[in-house]
């Protein structure tokens, strides 16, 4: 399954529904004919399906629709985080060799120190009002007005590469790691079944799309029809007038904004939400013990995983075990093993041991079109890695490896 056709079957089950919530609503019919239109505008400049787009943008609906055309046109997203200084950006660029990049107001003038930086540099665009953007830049969303919003000519594959993301470079430079159609769709799914994700769900997307649990929580919300309601920045205060307002039900969050939350001292206030999940980082049991306390999430949802695999844990209960590995994500398989030289890889871990944990995900198609080989090219390999494991502490009690390996 492509996420074209994924985002086009939503919109047709329920045209009228709200798809983005915020300051600027769209419905379902909408958002399509917005990003059928903005696809068009791309095409125009130039991107051709394959071609990457690095995306330099703050969050919110602009750049998630920005993302969605790249999947109509069969071109490659490729978000990078606002974080990145110039030199890094040039980087990231030089490694992933976009036709196209795309900055707004509050980035582009550092996107362009960066492509100064480079012999071959790409095309570059302006999202934002009309007048802002400096001249001899091309103005994507002028281009944008003028189009049709009818069906591409053309539709990606599954096999097809969807998403870019570029690893945090800890240890070394950013890593690009190419995602196709159906891995992206099926990480949604896997997301859906994990929190417990219910048709019509309303989420914040306040995480990044650079990053993938912000990517997790915009398609998941589009699979399920429900309402993506956006936020560019965090910012506690309004995170929480965001929820009451638009009755957000699902959080998808790391551990630090969710403490952020709770410093307000107005979690209560949050009566609408119902399920809980978050990653990136572990956190701590009296945490989650006040969230349950002031929230009593129906759904309570730890995701142990990666830019590359996800996921390849999921702890089900935080409330009634904060900190447990759980089992296997769905897609994938885990088994703890002997990290021994020598040693068969039949061989599982005695409780308490260290050791690694075999993760698999199915194998992802080999990446075509121009990217260049020094690329960390996940796809083309089979989908299993060794992660260093040892006895968390403090940590809730899952019973022995063996007890909790699939």
């Amino acid at each position: 399954m492509d996420l074209a056709t994924s985002f086009e079957w939503t919109a047709e089950r329920y045209p009228d529904r709200r798809a983005v919530g915020g300051d600027r609503p769209l419905s379902y019919r909408q958002w399509l004919s917005h990003t059928r239109r903005l696809a068009r505008a791309l095409a125009e400049l130039g991107v051709r399906p394959g071609d990457r787009v690095v995306l330099l943008m703050a969050g919110g609906e602009p750049l998630a629709s920005l993302h969605l055309a790249c999947q109509h046109l069969g071109a490659v997203s490729v978000p990078l985080s606002t974080r990145l200084t110039p030199e890094e950006i040039a980087y990231c660029l030089g490694d992933c060799g976009p036709r196209l990049a795309v900055g707004d107001a509050t980035t582009l003038d550092y996107l362009s120190t960066g492509i100064e930086q480079l012999e071959n540099a790409p095309l570059l665009a302006f999202s934002g009002p009309r007048g802002e953007g400096p001249t001899g830049v091309a103005q994507l969303d002028d281009l944008t007005e003028s189009q049709s919003d009818a069906p591409l000519p053309t539709r990606p594959a599954s096999s097809d590469i969807s998403l870019m993301l570029y690893t945090s470079g800890t240890t070394g430079r950013p890593k690009g790691v190419p995602r196709t159609h159906a891995a992206e769709h099926a990480s949604a799914v896997a997301h859906l079944i994990q929190t417990g994700h219910a048709p019509g769900e309303v989420t914040l997307g306040v995480m990044p799309l650079f990053h993938t649990m912000g990517m997790r929580s915009l398609l998941s919300s589009i699979l399920a029809a429900g309402t993506w309601v956006p936020q560019a920045r965090f910012d506690a205060e309004i995170s929480l007038e965001l929820i009451q307002r638009e009755k957000v039900s699902a959080l998808y969050l790391v551990p630090t904004i969710y403490w952020a939350l709770l410093q307000t001292g107005r979690l209560a206030e949050m009566t609408s939400v119902r399920r809980l999940a978050y990653a990136g980082a572990a956190m701590m049991p009296s945490l989650a013990e006040q969230l349950t306390a002031a929230l009593h999430p129906e759904r309570f949802v730890n995701h142990f995983g990666s830019t590359e695999i996800y996921t390849f844990s999921i702890g089900p209960d935080v409330s009634a075990k904060p900190g447990c590995a759980g089992r296997a994500g769905v897609f994938s398989r885990l088994r703890l093993v002997n990290p021994e030289v020598g040693a068969s890889p039949e061989e599982l871990v005695a409780d308490g041991e260290q050791g690694q944990v075999a993760v698999s995900a199915p194998r992802r198609s080999q990446v075509t079109g121009t990217a260049p080989t020094r690329m960390h090219d996940l796809s083309a390999t089979a989908g299993t890695s060794l992660v260093t494991w040892r006895p968390p502490t403090p940590m809730a009690t899952c019973g022995s490896p063996a007890g909790w390996t699939t």
